[in-house]
């Protein structure tokens, strides 16, 4: 992160009235990404339950209360809405979200136990991406034990009068029923459940949000770093692939015009997980005119001059692993050259290397021209 910005957040925190975040890592400068760029957000939790966002559990966060004639101050936890609210502004997103196993049933008492597990994703200022599983199990057994408890709770403290009338709404003899019918309107939406309180300990985890606040915490703005992706203007070539990627991700993959003389873009075959490059077919494909397409490079044999700077290759897929999983082959190759040029000249497949010479043709052709 900039110079200005860690001064900022120093700032924030020394103050005393902020809850400031660092869900990256700092790094130096000369590893930093030319194409993040930080900012920071100033999300305001609403300490109001009614509002959605906090919430009170009597076992370890209560609200607040009266106790031999003086008020004790309430506890709070911050809920999915809140959570969501402060993941947004840092970036955070959800790479990964499934069940453990399949759901679990017992014959003899009819509960049901689900196991389920959510991967956080925020990336770092050098580009990288950390991610953080979160998983949770929910079983209605001990569903319906919290949900005893609670009730019995508002019997001992109260809470289950009528404000109006003073007359209790539920007694200690209606509190089975009312968790059996708990408990059957939980497991319509047990999956729903365990997925969203494993969304939260990942989001907890990869922010370092504690799991309670105090009354006086809760009322801090929390300060909330974050790295937004911007391609240098300078590099239109570039920009345009980052104008093509958020497309994609927008709107899905669209075919290319036909009067650019260029087919669609195809789908990776299931033996290869990357989409065809530049001269599969034998090396070479023929372009318009008679011309020759050799990794990324046009030659037209009727003109003397020499070639045009290659354009930017047309395919750029995705690394589904690796130590580059989730990026695009245009900004590894930019960022790692040394990794394509590994892959040029080491992969077995004909499509990879192809593609791997291609982006680097495009990026470095000094490094493709000692390639031999």
């Amino acid at each position: 992160m900039g110079k200005d910005t860690g001064e900022a957040l120093e700032e924030y925190e020394a103050s005393g009235r902020y809850n400031v975040l660092h869900p990256v890592v700092k790094v130096s400068a000369e590893a930093a990404s030319p194409y993040l760029v930080p900012s920071i957000s100033v999300v305001q939790i609403r300490p109001d339950p009614d509002a959605g966002e906090v919430y009170h559990d009597y076992r370890f966060a209560p609200p607040p209360r009266e106790q031999g004639g003086r008020r004790l101050p309430g506890k709070y936890a911050l809920t999915a809405l809140g959570l969501q609210r402060i993941a947004n502004a840092a970036g955070v997103e959800i790479v990964d979200s499934r069940p453990i196993g399949q759901r679990q049933r017992d014959p003899a008492t009819g509960h049901v136990h689900v196991d389920w597990q959510v991967v956080a994703a925020v990336r770092q200022p050098n580009g990288e991406v950390i991610r953080v599983p979160g998983t949770a199990s929910v079983d209605t057994a001990d569903f319906a034990d919290e949900r005893e408890q609670a009730y019995l709770e508002q019997i001992r403290t109260g809470r289950n009068l009528d404000q109006r009338t003073g007359k209790p709404r539920f007694t200690e003899a209606d509190v089975p029923e009312m968790v059996r019918r708990d408990v059957i309107a939980v497991k319509a939406k047990l999956e729903e459940r365990a997925e969203t309180l494993a969304m939260n300990r990942a989001i907890r985890k990869i922010l370092s949000l504690k799991q309670v606040y105090t009354e006086e915490e809760i009322a801090r703005p929390f300060v909330v770093p974050r790295l937004l992706y911007r391609p240098e203007v300078v590099d239109a070539a570039r920009a345009a692939i980052e104008g093509r990627r958020a497309a994609a991700e927008l709107y899905g993959e669209l075919p290319v015009s036909s009067t650019s003389g260029s087919a669609p873009q195809g789908s990776p075959s299931p033996a290869d997980t990357s989409p065809p490059g530049p001269g599969e077919a034998g090396g070479e494909a023929t372009g318009a005119a008679g011309a020759t397409v050799t990794g990324g490079t046009t030659t037209d044999p009727n003109r003397s001059e020499a070639p045009a700077a290659p354009g930017p290759p047309k395919d750029d897929p995705i690394f589904p692993d690796g130590p580059h999983q989730g990026k695009h082959w245009s900004e590894v190759a930019h960022d790692h050259p040394d990794y394509i040029r590994a892959i040029a000249t080491e992969s077995r497949s004909k499509v990879k290397r192809e593609l791997a010479k291609a982006w680097l043709e495009y990026y470095y052709p000094k490094i493709v021209g000692g390639m031999g």
